[in-house]
Order: C-alpha cells, then sequence, then structure tokens
C-alpha cells in the first residue's frame, strides 16, 4: 500500500506517486473505505527514464492495470478527486491505494461434520479484500455456482440451502473488484432423515450388527456383516427384488428409504446315515431280507436311496420322517452288496454305506481228471455255495504234464494249474494232463554188429512205457518203417528181415498210445557169403584123453568148432583158419560127445 503525496501541478493539487519497476504490469486499487471523503478520482500515468513522459487519463476506476512496463524504469502516478458534487476538492487526508491481493472467505455455517434434522439450512461466512470484494459464490453437492447475499459489503454473507438426506458438501470463494478469487472452501455436513431398515435372514445365520427395525440415516454409508451357523456357509447378500449385492460376508451399503437387505445362508452339512441290518458278512439261508438304518440331518432328511448288487438306486421307506428306514430285499445265491445313501431337502447327499452279505443255496460240484494227475483241495461231490468264488490246483503226476481245465462241455476254463471258479448250478470242472514221457526200447537181436551166414534173420528187442507202447517200428536198410509184431503188448517184440550180402542196417523205435515217440535204436548184421566148399573133418584120433581130427575147408576161410552131447545145444569151442589140427583136451570129461564145423565169416 502506499500514500500518494501531495503538490501543485499547472495549479491543480495532485497526489503523485513514485513507483520504481521491474518489467511486466503493475495493477492498483483504491478503497473507498480507506478514503471516505472522496467520491472519486482521476489517475494519470506517465514514465521517465528513457520512455515516453507522455501523460495518460486513466480515469475514474476502483482497479486499475498499467500493463507492459520496462525494467528500469520509473513509474509516476497522478490523481485528482473530487467530492459527491463532482468538485474538486483538496485532500483532506491523504489518498490511499493497495496493490490487490486475492480475497479471503470462511464458512462459518455449516460446521464441519456437522449433523442436523431439519432440510433447510442458511449457511454464513465471512470475505474480506485488501481493496475490495465484488461478489461471494457457492454451490451445493456439486450444482452450479450461484451468487450469496449480503448487508455489509461482503463482511458476512449467507446462502439458503435445501438439502439432501445424508451427507451435503458445500463450496463457496469470494471475487474482488480485480477479479481476484480466494481460495474455494469446502465444507461437508450431514442432514439426517431416518428411515426403518429391514434385514431378513435366509437359511441358518447370523448379522452382526443388526440393523432389523433399527432407524438409519438416508444416504448414509453402513456396513453389516453376515455368519453362518455350523453346518451352514454363506452365500450372498440380496436386495427386495432379489438382487445379488455381494458375495462377501460384509456388506457396504447407503441407507434409503423403505430398503430391506436379505442375508442368504445355505445348508452344506451332508446327512448321516447307517445300516442296522445286514451285518457285515451276515449269513442267511433265505432269499427275502429285510434291511434297516437311521439316518439324520441338521435340517431335514428328505430321502433315502438302496442299490442291491448295483441294481437301480430305490427309495426306501419310514414311518418316522427318516429316522428309521427300511427295505425289503430278494437276495442272489451267493454274496450280495448292498449300497445306502441319504439325501437331505438342499441337496446334500450322505456318504454311501456298503456291507456285504451271504445268502447261502449249497450245490455239488463234479470233478473229473483225465491223464494221471491229482487237483487240492478236490472238491468233486462238494455241495459249495451257489455264486461264492473258490479255487482248486491241479497237480501232474510223475511222466504227466497239466494242461488245461474245462468245463463240461469242453470249452478251456484256464492253461494255468489253479483254477479259480465261481460255483454254480449242475457245474462241472475237468483237469487234464498229458502223458509226456516216451517209451523206452532196446534191441536184443542183433546186439553188436552181429556177422551171419544166414540170409534170414529175425531182430527182436524189448519196449516198455509208464502208461502202454501202442507200436514198435522199424525200418532195414533205408526202407519204410514197418511195424513189428508183438505176443505181449510189446513187452518182446520181433521182426523177420532177409539180409543182403555185406552190412545189413536195422532201425528201431516205439511210439506210446500218447503219441510220445522213443529215441531211434540201430544196430547192424554183417552177411558173409560162405564159400561152395564146405568144411570137413577128418584124420581123427583118441589118446592120452584127448580127441583130435583134422579140420580142411576153403583155404584162408575159419571155421568154428562147436561141441554137444545132444545134438540139440551146441558149445563154441575154437575158431581157427582152415586148415588146422582140433584138440579137444576135455574128451575124458563125457561119456559121449559130437562135434561140428560151422563156417564162421
Amino acid at each position: 500500500m502506499w500514500n500518494i503525496r501531495h503538490f501543485l501541478r499547472f495549479g491543480i493539487l495532485v497526489a503523485t506517486l513514485e513507483l520504481p519497476v521491474l518489467a511486466g504490469n503493475v495493477t492498483l486499487a483504491w478503497n473507498p473505505d480507506l478514503n471516505p471523503n472522496v467520491a472519486g478520482y482521476n489517475i494519470y500515468f506517465w514514465v521517465k527514464g528513457g520512455h515516453s513522459t507522455n501523460r495518460v487519463s486513466i480515469g475514474p476506476a476502483t482497479c486499475v492495470t498499467i500493463s507492459n512496463l520496462v525494467a528500469g524504469a520509473t513509474c509516476y502516478f497522478a490523481a485528482t478527486t473530487y467530492d459527491a458534487f463532482g468538485l474538486q476538492s483538496p485532500f483532506s487526508s491523504p489518498l490511499v491505494f493497495t496493490m490487490p491481493f486475492p480475497p479471503k472467505l470462511s464458512i462459518v455455517t455449516p460446521a464441519i461434520n456437522q449433523q442436523g434434522i431439519n432440510g433447510a439450512l442458511t449457511a454464513s461466512g465471512k470475505a474480506s479484500d485488501n481493496a475490495a470484494v465484488s461478489s461471494v459464490f457457492y454451490a451445493l453437492n456439486g450444482s452450479p455456482w450461484t451468487a450469496a447475499t449480503t448487508t455489509n459489503h461482503w463482511t458476512n454473507w449467507s446462502a439458503n440451502l435445501n438439502l439432501t438426506p445424508g451427507t451435503n458438501l458445500i463450496q463457496s470463494y469470494a471475487v474482488d473488484i480485480c477479479a481476484n478469487h480466494s481460495s474455494t472452501n469446502t465444507v461437508k455436513f450431514v442432514y439426517l432423515v431416518r428411515q426403518p431398515l429391514t434385514v431378513n435372514l435366509n437359511g441358518k445365520g447370523s448379522v452382526n450388527p443388526n440393523y432389523n427395525g433399527a432407524l438409519l440415516a438416508v444416504n448414509v454409508n453402513y456396513a453389516i456383516s453376515a455368519n453362518a451357523r455350523s453346518g451352514f456357509a454363506f452365500t450372498n447378500w440380496t436386495d427386495a427384488a432379489g438382487n445379488v449385492l455381494t458375495n462377501r460376508a460384509t456388506l457396504r451399503f447407503t441407507m434409503q428409504t423403505n430398503l430391506a437387505l436379505t442375508a442368504n445362508f445355505v445348508d452344506v452339512q451332508k446327512p448321516a446315515l447307517s445300516i442296522s441290518t445286514p451285518r457285515a458278512n451276515q449269513q442267511t439261508t433265505n432269499a427275502g431280507f429285510t434291511t434297516t438304518g437311521r439316518a439324520a440331518d441338521n435340517v431335514s432328511v428328505a430321502a433315502v436311496y438302496y442299490s442291491l448288487n448295483d441294481s437301480a438306486w430305490t427309495l426306501a421307506g419310514t414311518a418316522n420322517g427318516w429316522t428309521n428306514w427300511a427295505a425289503n430285499l430278494t437276495l442272489a445265491p451267493g454274496f450280495n452288496t448292498l449300497q445306502v445313501f441319504a439325501a437331505d431337502n438342499h441337496g446334500n447327499v450322505s456318504s454311501t454305506n456298503a456291507v456285504k452279505m451271504e445268502y447261502l443255496v449249497r450245490q455239488p460240484l463234479t470233478v473229473f481228471i483225465t491223464g494221471k494227475g491229482s487237483v487240492s483241495p478236490n472238491y468233486n461231490k462238494s455241495a459249495l455255495a451257489i455264486n461264492e468264488n473258490y479255487a482248486m490246483t491241479a497237480k501232474a503226476s510223475s511222466g504227466f504234464a497239466f494242461t488245461n481245465w474245462t468245463d463240461g462241455f469242453g470249452n478251456t476254463l484256464t492253461n494255468r494249474a489253479t483254477l479259480k471258479f465261481t460255483m454254480q448250478t449242475n457245474l462241472t470242472l475237468i483237469a487234464k494232463f498229458a502223458d509226456i514221457s516216451r517209451p523206452t526200447l532196446s534191441l536184443t537181436a542183433p546186439a553188436g554188429k552181429l556177422r551171419v551166414s544166414n540170409t534170414m534173420f529175425t531182430v527182436t528187442g524189448k519196449a516198455s512205457d509208464n502208461v502202454a507202447v501202442g507200436t514198435v517200428w522199424y525200418s532195414f536198410n533205408g526202407s519204410v518203417w514197418t511195424a513189428a509184431t508183438t505176443g505181449n503188448h510189446w513187452t518182446n517184440w520181433l521182426a523177420a528181415v532177409m539180409l543182403e550180402p555185406g552190412t545189413n542196417t536195422i532201425r528201431v523205435c516205439a511210439v506210446d498210445t500218447s503219441g510220445n515217440i522213443s529215441p531211434t535204436n540201430s544196430d547192424m548184421v554183417n552177411l558173409v557169403v560162405p564159400p561152395t566148399a564146405l568144411a570137413t573133418l577128418g584124420s581123427a584120433a583118441y589118446g592120452d584123453s584127448q580127441y583130435a581130427f583134422l579140420v580142411s575147408g576153403a583155404t584162408g576161410y575159419k571155421y568154428l568148432v562147436q561141441a554137444s552131447t545132444d545134438l540139440v545145444n551146441w558149445v563154441s569151442l575154437e575158431t581157427n583158419t582152415a586148415p588146422f589140427t582140433f584138440v579137444d583136451t576135455n574128451a575124458s570129461q563125457f561119456d559121449e560127445r559130437f562135434y561140428r564145423t560151422i563156417f564162421n565169416p
């Protein structure tokens, strides 16, 4: 703020102000309250310091701005005043100009967070400025800015407000004569309009706090939390129209007229169920059986269902709301499986209980054995329970092997020794064993590459088997296999062959009644063709208990000397190359003795 100095210039009483400036604009404001005897004024302006000194008449004003000043200049202001009659007058007091600053404004009513129950409220406040306030504006709840009213030049101002239930917000600012704006002041306050709230519970649970029936302030924010009881779960909050407001347990809401809220809880507890009869693995000889049990729930049981041997689920019966339940069963022979579960009215299902029981119906089993072997345990002619599972194991005797199990129709059941089967009426099982032992065979003649001189030869031998020999076959000199003959079931066998000069080969094998073949036995017979000259005996002599004679024949060939006492049984004595003299040193031991010579190739 500056006081203008008085001086005479051109015969007129003026006041001047010398102001050094930097650059830009200078704004001056005249406050009438500080110049009570001055009705108006004229302002003149000029500049020194290398700038124009022309005086400019700005004219009467309350706020003037000198623009575009240059740094380093000295600005001079001069003013003449006049009174209410327009007459220029001398200064009775210094003429006061101010540098204008933004005005100041405060809201007195309402106070911050003030609460009231009236919808009409008069807002009031104060405004001031170093020059002069020209207007005060206000806005309620974001409405357009509206001018307030004053009776004392805005020292005090007021505005009539129509409030909205709940929190209201008033904003206000002031403008001075130089168009400067004050900061905007803001105050929140509450218009309390209370209405009853309806809170409903759907399902079992509680809310905290329980605002049901409470008078709550409209448009004010509240929170309420839902807590489910044991066996229940909170699902959501809904309004009166069924619209879901939130899935969270805590609902934050703004109170409205006729507001109704519902906390929804759902039953999540499974019902409980037990089977009283039958007991586990209980046995009965009756096809008809009544099963019983109990069921319970935190709310109520809706139904009990049962299934026998995986049949369709069937509704049981009750006479007391499913506290007790029962169902009549028709059992199948053997083990039966009963399954039962309970359901409540909210779709919860109990665990499925299951129990096995046995309906005993016994029938005889027939077991056959083919081949040589045994079964363990041997259930042949045993009365076994229908539809129950059993097992038998087959064991082959020595020389036999287990092949398979078959039923009475010849169908193969398994190739494994242990048969697992389910007993049925008229069931027949057959354990089959196969003979795997090869027969044995031996040659008794020929033996050891025999040399003979006769073309007719009888091959002989023995054969045996753990069951029975079927046939003995021989092949002579690579001919086709031919059956031998026997008179005692192949214990002994023979085959007559016609030898050929030289070496002859005989091959023999035995086959049993199961098709097993013995190893092939073979041997050779060497037929020596005798020379045309036969051996002769001559020059016989007896002396000194010895008998000697000359053996003659084809020179270079061997002859065998044999002796006999009855011309039936002959004993070989000596083989030598003709001609040779044979001496029997034992001749004196016999009453009589006969001799012969045989060509021995």
